[in-house]
């Protein structure tokens, strides 16, 4: 599962179309979820909480791992 702050249906939107196109069809091949709009709140040992930019409402994800990986916007 990728959560990210920006919309899910603009996920590899900043780069070439073919790359971006092959990026997302290759999540969708592996099943990989793609959760948009969400602001990471907190982590946990084995979970995230995550709030909707939009709603402000607060779930919580289940994981093994976590990658953090942050942008290079200041």
């Amino acid at each position: 599962t990728v959560v990210d702050m920006i919309p899910a249906k603009k996920f590899a939107g900043d780069i070439p179309y073919f790359p971006s196109h092959d990026l997302v069809r290759a999540c969708d091949e592996h099943g990989v979820q793609r959760i948009g709009g969400q602001a990471i709140v907190s982590f946990g040992e084995t979970t995230i909480e995550i709030r909707d930019r939009e709603t402000d409402v607060v779930d919580t994800l289940s994981a093994d791992s976590f990658v953090l990986a942050l942008g290079v916007r200041p």
